[in-house]
């Protein structure tokens, strides 16, 4: 008989009111129309009957109705599913947080794969469609990602409220779901995202929400996504209008790392120089302080609904690094529990920016020239590269210039290597000094370095080499530096397509333009005889 979604509260049945239809789902495919297989499925794998699926539903959704506390309510939901389809069936409701999909229960896995990015496996693709995915046979769909070695079919269900996909139920089974298995779970999914959504609007982090976060931070490399992260978490937390993280160690003071803001403020981030004044005035030293403003705070802030600011040093190995400052419209009073907690997200988040930091000064080290500044070998390789393909998307000219000082040899032997270190600094201030923003500038090795001009033609790129060379023999003239500065000119597609090609032409005419004392370009150069370029000279 058809089975409908009853949406009443009623007492949840037992299996023994139904066991009938229990008896009649168990039976064997052959009893089944007498044949081995059943719709292509072996005698093993007859599919659950879509009644069956139906009435776990909506025993799952009565089961639920009247549990208060959200995480029970899951858990109860999946163990009542567990109860009438069997331990066959292993199933798993997931909250979409931090741009990831998280375990918040599960039932019948002895692990789960957790912290899903939206765009792995069939309940990533549940929640990017936002459509329900149903899979009868997981081992045709590439997209699986294999939980338990028996498992044949799985369901994934967005978990939607109002426009937002805010989790998704996930059921996997060692038999085959039945075809109306998306339609008949709709209402549970329905009634499953209520709950979900109730989770994640909580501004308390309990202890699954707090490891959550903190998985989350922990896998962040990036500076800024870190304290955007930090920044959001403590002003849902506290309930705040907005939060700013600022660091001393960045470049720009002027513009915090990391800010966030409720939905429809307009507040906009603190100056620096007035986060100084307040500490001056208020000289807060708790770990988390309240700083109540006067109105002539508020006024120096500009807006006057600014009632308080809530103030939060972050330290890292003892060393202060920043601040985590959130403001108010209202006298907020902070718990000491909500207190403790934005301590320790602000201290996760100060340990990970500094591993951060940590990590992005020895990618720097790596690719950088201790001692002109400029990037080293290593960096203009990776970055030719990138210009390169860049050039060849867009279609447009890529120009390279080798500079090499003459005579360096003689500056070395007769002022020390201290004297030459001088001199390949200069070399290098100047070259940073004069290139725009979007071009580039290295030190090969020895006292020859490399330019990169990205969308310079041949006569432009010559033009602006030239007046780098003369600027550098100006400077070097000034520091009573007797030197003077060859170099070679080459651009793609005009003299090659591949970095190796266009690095041996510019070779070729900075050699041929310490003969002539000029400029040269590739296009005004002869190729060498018998394949030899001409001797270098000292």
């Amino acid at each position: 008989m058809p089975f409908t979604l009853d949406e009443g509260y009623g007492k949840p049945r037992s299996r023994d009111e139904h066991a009938p239809l229990l008896k009649r789902a168990c039976l064997p495919a052959v009893m089944c129309g007498g044949t081995d297989a059943v719709n292509g499925f072996a005698k093993h794998e007859r599919p659950l009957e879509a009644a069956l699926f139906t009435l776990a539903c909506q025993e799952s959704v009565r089961a639920i109705s009247r549990i208060e506390d959200d995480y029970e309510a899951l858990d109860r939901c999946l163990d009542r599913l567990r109860e009438w389809l069997g331990e066959d069936v292993l199933c798993s409701v997931f909250v979409r947080e931090h741009g990831r999909l998280w375990v918040v229960s599960q039932r019948g896995y002895s692990a789960i794969p957790d912290g899903l990015a939206p765009d792995e496996g069939i309940v990533g693709r549940a929640l990017c469609r936002a459509r329900v995915q149903l899979v009868s046979d997981v081992r045709s769909d590439p997209d699986y990602l294999q939980a338990h070695a028996s498992v044949i079919s799985e369901l994934a269900a967005p978990l939607v409220n109002g426009n937002t996909v805010v989790g998704v139920l996930n059921i996997e089974s060692k038999v085959p779901l039945p075809a109306e298995a998306g339609e008949v779970s709709a209402l549970l999914a329905h009634r499953l995202a209520l709950r979900v959504q109730a989770i994640r609007a909580e501004p308390a982090l309990d202890l699954p929400a707090l490891t959550r976060l903190f998985l989350h931070s922990s896998s962040l490399r990036e500076v800024r996504a870190i304290a955007e992260l930090a920044a959001r978490s403590v002003g849902r937390l506290l309930a705040l209008e907005c939060v700013q993280l600022n660091l001393l160690s960045a470049v720009d003071r002027s513009e915090p790392a990391g800010f966030w803001r409720r939905g429809g403020s307009v507040a906009r981030p603190v100056s620096t120089q007035l986060l100084d004044r307040i500490e001056e005035s208020e000289k807060p030293t708790g770990v988390v302080s309240m700083l109540r403003l006067d109105r002539s705070m508020q006024e120096a802030i500009g807006e006057l609904g600014t009632a308080s600011i809530v103030w939060i040093p972050l330290r890292a190995r003892g060393e202060a690094i920043g601040l985590l400052a959130g403001r108010a419209t209202d006298a907020v009073s902070i718990a000491r529990e909500q207190a403790e907690v934005a301590a320790l997200v602000a201290a996760h988040a100060a340990a990970s920016i500094y591993a951060a930091e940590a990590l992005e000064r020895e990618r720097m080290h790596a690719v950088t020239d201790p001692l002109t500044g400029l990037l080293n070998l290593r960096g203009f390789e990776k970055r030719f590269q990138e210009e390169l393909q860049r050039a060849q998307r867009l279609r447009r000219p890529l120009a390279l210039a080798l500079l090499d000082c003459d005579n360096f040899k003689a500056i070395n032997d007769s002022g020390g290597h201290a004297c030459g270190d001088e001199v390949l600094r200069r070399v290098g201030r100047v070259l940073a000094r004069e290139l725009r923003a979007c071009e580039v500038a290295a030190r090969l090795g020895g006292d020859e370095f490399a330019l990169l001009l990205p969308d310079a033609t041949l006569p432009e790129a010559k033009a602006a080499v030239e007046r780098i060379r003369s600027s550098l023999q100006q400077d070097l003239a000034l520091a009573r530096h007797a030197l003077t500065v060859s170099a070679g000119v080459t651009v793609s597609p005009e003299h090659g397509a591949k970095a190796a090609q266009l690095l041996r032409e510019a070779d070729v005419a900075m050699y041929q333009a310490k003969m002539t004392r000029k400029t040269m370009s590739r296009s005004r150069v002869k190729p060498p005889i018998n394949g030899r370029r001409p001797r270098r000279s000292t």
